[in-house]
């Protein structure tokens, strides 16, 4: 996974000039454009992570007028604009805030233009090698096989069960065994026709301790836009052994529920 360390973040953030304005953020987007892809992406993650600790932290009061800019959905809403303000200040003034855990009013802050700051680096072509595998796969056990690499952790959860719907975030893993499977079926005419008649549904395999196999839809059968195919951990060998046939059976399966379930049944 993409990791950045925090002082090489807060120094990607100085170049701001402590606010979000469109020459602030170009001066990031050409640092970013100079930098690793995995360090572009993880200045993505960390900036993410540290808007969403902000608005569960930190109560945003939007003023009248602030509560009735719309933001489009894939972008943020109000309030994360202004704790991505917020952080862009710098980080003695986001450690500051986040500590005292004080409302954060839409006021204070020069927010308008934060979109440009969450979006930094995203347009960058070098991505588009790097776009998402056809299923994304999580690993949520305490017990992981050697060459899975998840972010799934228990103890920093504190016991907490996030479930699995995807609208309210993922925890991302990757296993090479999966990506072996998926370049095998793109080779298959007959998963990728099937495949082609759901592109627009996102596509999740989740390794959890459930009891049996689970297909769920979100937000609703109706209206599908994520399916979640969560599955025992007790499916997969875990002494080392290639997982790569068992990760074709389960993305077929899936594919062909969600095709003949929830998409085009031609």
């Amino acid at each position: 996974m993409a990791e950045l360390s925090p002082d090489r973040f807060w120094s990607l953030v100085d170049l701001l000039g402590g606010r979000v304005d469109a020459a602030g953020v170009a001066r990031l987007e050409e640092a970013l454009l100079a930098a690793d892809v995995e360090e572009t992406l993880g200045f993505a993650d960390e900036l993410d992570a540290l808007v969403s600790e902000l608005v569960v932290r930190c109560t945003v009061v939007l003023d009248p007028d602030a509560q009735r800019v719309e933001v489009p959905d894939e972008v943020a809403e109000p309030a994360e604009l202004v704790a991505a303000a917020v952080v862009a200040a710098g980080r003695d003034t986001h450690d500051r805030l986040l500590a005292a855990g004080q409302p954060l009013s839409s006021r204070e802050w020069a927010w308008r233009e934060a979109a440009l700051l969450l979006e930094a680096g995203m347009g960058d072509e070098r991505l588009d090698d790097l776009a998402g595998p056809d299923v994304l796969l999580q690993w949520r056990t305490t017990q992981v096989p050697d060459r899975v690499d998840t972010d799934w952790d228990a103890d920093a959860l504190g016991g907490l069960d996030l479930g699995v719907d995807p609208t309210l975030g993922v925890v991302l893993a990757r296993d090479p065994d999966l990506e072996e499977a998926l370049l095998r079926l793109q080779a298959d005419p007959e998963y990728q026709r099937r495949r082609a008649l759901i592109e627009d549904i996102d596509l999740h395999l989740v390794v959890s301790e459930v009891a049996e196999p689970e297909l769920t839809a979100w937000p609703a059968p109706e209206a599908v836009e994520h399916a979640v195919l969560e599955v025992p951990v007790g499916t997969f060998p875990l002494d080392g052994s290639a997982r790569t046939d068992t990760y074709l059976d389960l993305v077929v399966t899936l594919v062909v529920s969600v095709q003949e379930q929830l998409g085009d049944p031609a």
